[in-house]
């Protein structure tokens, strides 16, 4: 039998409505094929093999919510956790967002991330099998979001990577009113667990979208199955992401 197949037949034990496990598959299905998704093959396929349908239903029947700050939660493979693909397409959504705000542009966006890095500590995967996601950090993921608003033209603030420094939330609010910026992210997951990250969006004052703007910040990111990417080196040669120093810190 094929991955699909054992994992079909595997979902049929689990007491959950048929189309949340039929929505799981055809997800699970793209996951297997798509090559933008061909790092992840291994780590599902050790799922499969492993009986780990429960999760994998869990990880695959939806994309992870957007909720007014943006997306949070475990990190792990497949749409309804965090990782590179559901971030990157929050970050795209956002760009959509600022464009329909600002039409044309210009935009600028400041970056924090926190210190978090994923080690699995749910001991959900073969870590033999995980190489995107093993010791995925914060700031990884904060440099893969610049890619993204590079790619669309939308300039970043950031901390230079080397510095092994921090931006906590108060600075990155302060930071995007300072430099009159019309956005901001942060790559973190606040309180939550330390597997856990997320994407977290601010407006130009410094906070989080308000009504109506939040609902809108939601539709179009919920619609975003693909991000646009420019390699980083491209973008800081282009001018695209600047460094945050500590003077002007």
């Amino acid at each position: 039998m094929s991955i699909l197949e054992l994992a079909r037949t595997g979902f049929s034990n689990i007491d959950l409505p048929e189309p949340l496990k039929e929505k799981a598959l055809g997800e699970l299905k793209l996951w297997l094929e798509d090559p933008r998704f061909k790092g992840y093959r291994a780590s599902i396929e050790g799922m499969v093999k492993r009986g780990q349908f429960e999760l994998l239903v869990d990880s695959f029947y939806r994309m992870i919510a957007f909720g007014t700050g943006g997306r949070r939660g475990w990190v792990g493979v497949g749409p309804n956790r965090i990782n590179p693909y559901t971030v990157t397409t929050s970050v795209q959504g956002h760009c959509q967002f600022l464009d329909r705000r600002t039409p044309g542009g210009p935009w600028t966006v400041v970056l924090a991330w926190d210190v978090r890095r994923f080690e699995d500590s749910r001991n959900l995967y073969d870590k033999e099998n995980l190489p995107i996601l093993n010791g995925l950090t914060s700031l990884d993921l904060a440099q893969m979001a610049a890619e993204v608003y590079a790619a669309n033209g939308v300039k970043v603030v950031m901390l230079d990577p080397a510095e092994e420094s921090f931006v906590s939330t108060p600075e990155l609010s302060f930071h995007i009113y300072r430099l009159g910026a019309q956005g901001g992210l942060n790559v973190s997951a606040s309180h939550n667990p330390p597997d856990d990250n997320g994407a977290k969006f601010y407006n130009a004052a410094g906070g989080q979208e308000v009504p109506p703007y939040d609902e809108e910040l939601v539709t179009i990111a919920s619609s975003v199955l693909e991000a646009r990417t420019m390699p980083f080196d491209k973008a800081l040669s282009q001018g695209l992401v600047t460094y945050l120093t500590q003077t002007q810190r």
